[in-house]
């Protein structure tokens, strides 16, 4: 979990104007995916775009972050959530489970022996 914001400062996308982001209300179409493949753009070569995914991922963020937009993350997510629950059910198989049986009055004479 990525806990600081002292990655933001050395972020690709510092002093941009936000809408490049995050758009503008009732955008869609055409404009939209521009402007998501431009802010996706500058996402690319960013030296934190692993936390700056980290973070909105972790976060539930909207807009463009890591160069992810919110569907490609929440898809994230889902299988983050489906791998953990894979590795739970991985290590419950693995782990022995002692059986008990009762108590048998053969197992007294043997001990008196």
């Amino acid at each position: 979990m990525i806990a600081s914001f002292a990655w933001m400062g050395d972020a690709a996308c510092r002093g941009l104007h936000l809408v490049l982001f995050y758009g503008q209300e009732g955008e869609r179409g055409s404009w939209s995916e521009r402007r998501e493949l431009h802010a996706k753009a500058v996402c690319w070569n960013c030296p934190v775009r692993a936390a700056c995914l980290e973070w909105a991922i972790e976060r539930g963020e909207q807009g463009v972050w890591g160069g992810t937009n919110e569907e490609e993350r929440a898809k994230e997510r889902r299988r983050r959530q489906r791998r953990a629950a894979e590795a739970r059910a991985a290590a419950a198989a693995a782990t022995p489970t002692q059986q008990l049986t009762p108590p048998n009055d053969d197992d007294e004479d043997l001990e008196a022996s």
